[in-house]
């Protein structure tokens, strides 16, 4: 036996596990939940009534589902494009243009909102934009931005835009060191 093929079987007997893993965890869930999605039932009923692609059509014909989906899209590409761009930006500063004594501690400070639980962040945002008891209505009012303070998620204009702008301070630090290594 040549080493290549050695080599070959050895990479899938180590590939095996996660491929086994993926498949469970990821591929079979979503088989049955497009299997399940065709029949009329719930979880105590012992029957199960096939109804086709009914549920699918009924979903695609409903417009909040496409506005939601339209939302979805702008979500994603405006993250993609801000994240990638911005992260950029901000590595290229600080591969050639930090101090080299604080270059390391503002990578820290860039990362810490990544490793920060989902959880936490959005909490803490909540009430960041909270009209009464927030601080970003306060601080626009101190800046001399008072005019635009207002309730930041309560307003569909804004609500979008103020989440975006959380995503992106959360994970823009995870960016710029994928990019500074």
């Amino acid at each position: 036996m040549t080493t290549l093929y050695k080599n070959k079987k050895m990479l899938c007997i180590f590939l095996l596990p996660a491929v086994l893993l993926v498949a469970l965890l990821i591929f079979l869930p979503v088989i049955l939940n497009v299997y399940y999605s065709m029949f009329k039932w719930t979880a105590y009923s012992k029957s199960m009534e096939f109804v086709g692609l009914k549920y699918f059509q009924k979903l695609f014909a409903d417009e909040k589902v496409w506005h939601a989906l339209l939302n979805n899209a702008k979500y994603a590409v405006i993250s993609i494009v801000f994240q990638v761009g911005l992260a950029l930006i901000i590595a290229h500063l600080l591969n050639n243009f930090a101090n080299r004594r604080f270059a390391s501690m503002t990578r820290v400070i860039i990362f810490i909102p990544a490793v920060v639980s989902l959880t936490a962040i959005g909490l803490l945002w909540v009430i960041a934009y909270n009209p009464s008891i927030g601080f970003v209505n306060p601080v626009l009012e101190k800046i001399g931005l008072g005019a635009i303070a207002h309730d930041w998620l309560g307003d569909s204009k804004t609500a979008m835009w103020s989440v975006i702008m959380v995503s992106q301070w959360q994970y823009i630090g995870e960016m710029v060191m994928l990019y500074t290594v």
